[in-house]
């Protein structure tokens, strides 16, 4: 994942170098569990490769070509796309939520058809606003996520 999304990015960097232009680059969405959530629903740590599974199977679902995701660091998954930022926040989203849902049903655990606050917390970072880097877009991401 690294390697080809670095690969994306420097893409990026040398075509927004060449048009010396602000036009729409590559999004990062990075999708965890707070550690407040953990601590609020112990079933989180007891389950937590399963619903990592379950969500990571539906980013995957969800991408478009050229899309790509990963498990990163731990309990994060992350996923890359150049589509429309908010649109792509919004499928992959919906998508992780509804996985997340399942789970949450599966357990008897009543969430009143809403699901946690918060859970699982999400977070965008946008190239070149947030970073010109996968370090730098990952950073963003996870301080925008609000998990630590």
């Amino acid at each position: 994942f690294s390697e080809l999304a670095q690969w994306e990015i420097s893409k990026l960097t040398e075509s927004s170098e060449e048009e010396d232009s602000h036009s729409t680059g590559a999004s990062l969405l990075l999708i965890g569990f707070p550690e407040r959530a953990k601590l609020s629903l112990p079933q989180l740590i007891r389950d937590s490769e399963v619903i990592l599974d379950l969500c990571g199977r539906a980013v995957v679902k969800s991408l478009a070509a050229r899309e790509l995701a990963a498990y990163w660091r731990g309990d994060i998954l992350v996923a890359l796309s150049r589509s429309e930022p908010e649109e792509f926040k919004s499928r992959v989203g919906t998508a992780v939520r509804q996985a997340f849902e399942k789970w949450l049903v599966a357990n008897g655990i009543d969430f009143d058809g809403h699901g946690p606050e918060g859970i699982p917390a999400m977070g965008m970072a946008e190239f070149p606003r947030d970073g010109k880097s996968l370090e730098e877009l990952y950073q963003a991401a996870l301080l925008a996520s609000k998990i630590q």
